[in-house]
């Protein structure tokens, strides 16, 4: 136990001390770990050691007093964009998947494309800390301050370019009910704000400040994750669940992405959709009962009003009082050619399309091409205006 002790009271000094490509290397390494918290691994335990951590290191590196405005600026900004980095190289690595789908054209572009979205989602993070950075000081409110500025650089990257706000981190509390319906009260940006605070606190206990300081400043934070949790406990507990009278039917045939497209598959692919969908009654399901199936996003492998006898089938499949939400491509005339959405259709039991809504928050090179005027001459702006459909 002796030994267990030296060794955690020692762990703040190996932050706080570390220099140069350490320092660097810690920064990346905690922005990693922390994306673990999100799902699928939804190891919401992590962030209570990588917050800290990272605070710990920007404690080393953040120089105070008057006239060092600039260079807390400068490293702020320097180790804020390396956690971001590695949080969104870990968190969004899977984003080269797209890169697949027409592997033999490119393919090649996969590994700039992984790395170009955590450099520039990374600016964002890196802003954030660096306006913190040349407020900082060596009091809890430090804290607070870190946990505003990444909530506004979260704030920012879900609307700048369209917007990117996946993997905020108030997600990191996304695998704990109780705990994430607090964002019923404060919304995902609000989340964001209390798990970062809370998430750092921890790091007051290294603070050259009384003991009785740093241990009001850790059970107020531990105060309000019990407020949090109980808040989001009672919530759940009174929420009254009733048969709408309504049988959902959630059609997923897992089908690969490199396959999706194929021409000569298209057939194969949606007819296993209607299969699914018509396929007996299971579960609480009863005769006569309304029915609701969905299909995943651009399930339809070809474009659904221009293919002959599509919506007819689809009709046959869902029979009386059934209705369809599936995802599919949609393309109009535009000046310059054909214009691709990605959208969601609600179709109704006799094939007629109820309604389309086109998705407005697209995904970076799979779906649209950030910056394409600069990057269209490299062939990159091809991946996301030239899909096969």
């Amino acid at each position: 136990m002796h030994w267990l002790s030296q060794r955690l009271s020692a762990l703040p000094n190996t932050f706080l001390l570390a220099w140069g490509w350490q320092r660097r290397l810690f920064c990346v390494l905690c922005g990693a770990a922390t994306a673990f918290a999100l799902p699928p691994y939804n190891l919401t335990p992590v962030v209570l050691i990588t917050f800290p951590c990272f605070v710990w290191l920007l404690d080393g590196a953040l120089e105070p007093g008057s006239g060092k405005a600039r260079a807390r600026l400068r490293t702020g900004f320097a180790l804020g964009w390396l956690f971001g980095f590695g949080y969104f190289l870990s968190g969004l690595w899977w984003i080269g998947a797209a890169f697949l789908v027409e592997a033999e054209k490119f393919a090649w572009m996969m590994p700039f494309a992984v790395l170009a979205m955590p450099v520039g989602l990374a600016l964002f993070t890196g802003a954030g800390v660096a306006l913190a950075a040349l407020f900082w000081t060596d009091q809890f409110r430090r804290i607070l301050l870190l946990a505003a500025c990444l909530t506004l650089a979260d704030w920012l990257r879900g609307h700048v370019l369209t917007g990117f706000p996946w993997n905020a981190f108030g997600y990191a509390v996304s695998g704990s009910l109780p705990l994430s319906q607090t964002a019923s009260l404060v919304g995902l940006y609000g989340l964001t704000f209390l798990v970062v605070a809370i998430a750092a606190s921890p790091s007051v206990l290294a603070d050259a400040r009384p003991l009785r300081q740093r241990l009001t400043a850790l059970v107020t934070a531990v105060a309000v994750l019990a407020a949090v949790f109980a808040y989001g406990s009672i919530r759940l507990s009174t929420v009254e669940t009733q048969d709408a009278g309504l049988d959902i039917r959630i059609v997923q045939p897992s089908i690969d992405q490199r396959q999706k497209w194929l021409p000569e598959l298209r057939e194969e692919i949606f007819q296993t959709y209607l299969d699914m969908s018509e396929a007996p009654l299971g579960g609480s399901a009863r005769v006569g009962q309304p029915r609701l199936v969905v299909w995943p996003e651009s399930a339809v492998p070809f474009l659904l009003t221009q293919q002959p006898g599509a919506l007819f089938r689809i009709a046959a499949a869902l029979g009386s009082g059934t209705e369809l939400v599936t995802g599919a491509i949609r393309a109009e005339t535009g000046v310059d050619g054909p214009d691709y959405f990605n959208s969601v259709y609600v179709i109704a039991e006799d094939g007629t399309v109820k309604g389309i809504y086109d998705k407005v928050r697209l995904v970076p090179f799979g779906e649209f091409v950030p910056l394409k005027w600069l990057l269209e001459e490299l062939g990159i702006s091809s991946l996301a205006a030239h899909r096969r459909v």
